[in-house]
């Protein structure tokens, strides 16, 4: 099973066809995937919320951000200590946890 782009398929084809197989291998496949996203263009927005962290040189880490001060980016590790960091470059939220099954 794959996700696809429902908007592409209305768009394509119009009104809801009663055979869909014949026209789903056209669909793009939407990526569902989380993106890393620059500190520049947007903090994390749950303050205290763990999160993956990296920076330029291929270190990636589980932090929290809490704040910019005047010592620069205020994070707490994964033991609760506020550290700072100021060679972040990019951020993500976790993946949910998998979930049991029933």
């Amino acid at each position: 099973m794959r996700a696809i782009d429902a908007d592409a398929l209305m768009e394509k084809y119009g009104e809801p066809c009663h055979s869909f197989a014949d026209v789903i291998e056209d669909m793009p496949t939407l990526d569902l995937a989380p993106k890393w996203i620059s500190v520049e263009d947007r903090l994390p927005p749950d303050k205290g919320k763990s999160i993956l962290v990296a920076n330029g040189h291929g270190y990636v880490r589980i932090l929290a951000f809490w704040n910019k001060d005047d010592a620069g980016w205020k994070w707490i590790d994964q033991n609760g200590h506020f550290k700072h960091f100021n060679d972040i470059t990019h951020w993500m939220p976790l993946p949910e946890p998998p979930k049991e099954e029933e």
